[in-house]
């Protein structure tokens, strides 16, 4: 899908690039294709776009979706599951821009949150050991198709599926790539798209026999292509383009689609009747789930095969499968996998899951640190023998926890974990946008960035990443960003209640802030709660809401030296973390202390000595100064 919102230079790059090579790429497609055949298929191809609502609105985005049958187009989910679109609409030659309401939809997204690490790594062991036992094994399988209901105009073409995908078959992708300046037209109230349909050539390259099947071509497919028809070249749909690589060091970009199979599937399971020729492929055995599972990985886990060691602690740590939940039995089968696959090429699966069991659980007993394994699993992926690409998403999980502050035993380090998440973002998902967004929203790494901070939000919230959520909720709420107005203090209330909802730690610290600042006695009661749990993760916002309670507290009852010592040691924490302080300070509370020291020097003459000596440690707040 592609969104209009691309820097001028890339844009103009891009359209450069897409001007020279598309008489060569249609004049390729057009001589393998018959005319006739890419007239039907170019005439029953649409643009999917969608309009949106603020505050994630960057006017316009689109896709390409396919007409499947009477009032029926298929797309991909992700170009229609926006998390605020105003409205869904398609059009093309021969269709005037018309609204689409979604009949069916179903995405299983390949997005990696931080809270979903252990899900992710069994999901990965259950692939490599192609077994299917789980429902988990779909979470990350980018299943990623809807089926919109729309009022066509009469006497347009329905594609046909074909139910044979094979290597080395010339295909054709078929779209609306977003390459270039995008030229946009005003309907005079609305932005409408106008992206030029292109046809690229290309090759299957491979069929993955997998749930669900892809299809892995060599056609060009850019941005705005997603959701788009791959076709043979009798015109038949061999698969829907889902997604494509970053180029190789070749240059060479390597996409993939759902293949027809679970297209037709789909639709004919959520009422949609769609046309199907050519041979079928038999679906791929699966083994039984439930308690047969349980016994086979036990079965080959006590043979002391590594990866069913492995498998059998994350199943058991999450209590799936019929296994039941017991994190510390956990442990111990990941510390057999650890210490027993030291030459496994899954051995940087078995450290990361240990990790983040660890992480989720804090107080089991392990051998090991979880900032000792995230390292470890890091460098084992960079080497493995299984990949020659490190694991972006370990990555960007090792980039969250040196975000966070000092839990875990990581501590606060800017500087490797916009180093790490800058890795990361090589591996085209959305957690990683989030945190340099937030390095350049800080300015923590030493450049502050206010615009690509809001651009990488947006994206990463729409993804429904809970650090994009949390993110955005920040730039609303900060004013030096978005002016403070009812609406942007109530949208960042929303993102944050998300984001907090969703675990985020940057989420539960802001929205303690805005609870306190409410003055509801019951939003005021959950701002401690939120407040302390963010804090004990390390997190700046939790600190400094802890800080400002303790502070009024101590405004309340002068003199209190306790009071005052847990304010300022809050505050302070806070501050070297890059919290603005803006505290309400001396008669009538007219006077703003902006800094930890000017929260010190507020205090009388005593207790800033009390406060600077080892009374304030003899306290067991979390530092000293």
């Amino acid at each position: 899908m592609y969104r209009a919102s691309r820097s001028l230079a890339l844009r103009c790059a891009l359209l450069l690039c897409a001007v020279i090579a598309a008489p060569f790429l249609n004049a390729f497609a057009q001589e393998a294709i018959p005319q006739e055949t890419l007239g039907r298929v170019t005439a029953a191809t649409v643009m999917v776009y969608i309009e949106y609502e603020e505050p994630l609105a960057d006017n316009v985005s689109w896709g390409t979706g396919y007409i499947v049958g009477d009032g029926l187009v298929m797309t991909n989910a992700h170009v229609v599951s926006e998390r605020v679109p105003k409205r869904i609409m398609i059009r093309n030659d021969y269709i005037p821009p018309t609204e689409a309401t979604v009949l069916a939809s179903r995405y299983d997204t390949n997005e990696f949150l931080t809270g979903e690490a252990v899900q992710y790594i069994a999901s990965t062991l259950i692939a490599d050991a192609n077994i299917n036992v789980v429902s988990l094994s779909k979470k990350f399988t980018n299943f990623d198709v809807a089926l919109l209901k729309v009022q066509l105009p009469p006497g347009l073409p329905v594609l046909r599926f074909t139910k044979d995908a094979r290597a080395n078959e010339p295909v054709y992708a078929i779209g609306f790539p977003g390459s270039g300046e995008p030229v946009i037209s005003h309907d005079g109230r609305n932005a409408i798209p106008g992206a030029p349909l292109r046809v690229t050539a290309g090759r299957v390259n491979k069929v993955i026999n997998r749930d669900p099947q892809l299809v892995m071509h060599d056609a060009l497919a850019k941005s705005g292509n997603s959701g788009g028809p791959i076709v043979n070249a009798r015109g038949e749909v061999v698969a829907m383009q889902t997604w494509s690589t970053d180029p190789d060091y070749r240059g060479v970009v390597t996409s993939f689609g759902l293949a027809s199979r679970d297209l037709t599937a789909f639709a004919e399971l959520n009422g949609g009747s769609v046309a199907v020729g050519g041979q079928g492929i038999p679906l791929s055995e699966k083994r039984a789930p439930g308690s047969d599972a349980r016994e086979f990985v036990l079965h080959y886990a006590n043979e002391g095969d590594v990866n069913f060691l492995a498998l059998a602690g994350l199943l058991h740590y999450m209590g799936d499968c019929g296994f039941t939940r017991d994190p510390q039995l956990a442990v111990n089968y990941l510390v057999q996998a650890i210490q027993r696959g030291g030459n496994s090429p899954n051995v940087h699966l078995f450290q990361a899951g240990l990790a983040a069991v660890l992480i989720e659980t804090p107080g089991l007993n392990a051998p090991y640190q979880p900032k000792e394994l995230l390292m470890a699993a890091n460098h084992s992926s960079s080497i493995s023998q299984n990949s020659q690409l490190p694991d972006y998403r370990l990555l960007a999980y090792e980039a969250a926890q040196y975000m966070q502050g000092a839990a875990n035993g990581f501590g606060y380090d800017p500087a490797r974990s916009s180093m790490l998440a800058n890795k990361a973002l090589e591996g085209a998902f959305s957690l990683p946008l989030a945190l340099t967004g937030y390095h350049y929203y800080f300015g923590d790494t030493g450049h502050r960035d206010h615009d690509t901070a809001m651009f990488n939000a947006r994206e990463a919230a729409r993804s429904g990443v809970p650090e994009g959520l949390s993110l955005l909720a920040h730039m609303y709420y900060d004013s030096s960003v978005v002016p403070h107005t009812a609406r942007s203090r109530a949208v960042a209330k929303a993102l944050a209640q998300e984001a907090a909802g969703k675990n985020d730690t940057w989420g539960m610290g802001l929205l303690a802030n805005i609870y306190y600042e409410s003055g509801d006695p019951a939003e005021a009661a959950q701002a401690r709660e939120l407040a302390r749990t963010a804090a004990a993760r390390g997190n700046r916002m939790g600190l400094y809401a802890i800080g400002r309670m303790a502070w009024d507290e101590y405004l309340a009852n002068p003199g209190d030296a306790t009071l005052a010592a847990k304010a300022w040691t809050f505050i302070d924490m806070a501050e070297r973390q890059g919290v603005s302080v803006a505290l309400r300070g001396g008669a009538g509370g007219g006077q703003v202390l902006r800094s930890s020291r000017e929260v010190l020097a507020y205090f009388p003459p005593d207790v800033q000595q009390w406060l600077m000596s080892e009374g304030r440690r003899e306290q067991g707040f979390l530092t000293s100064r």
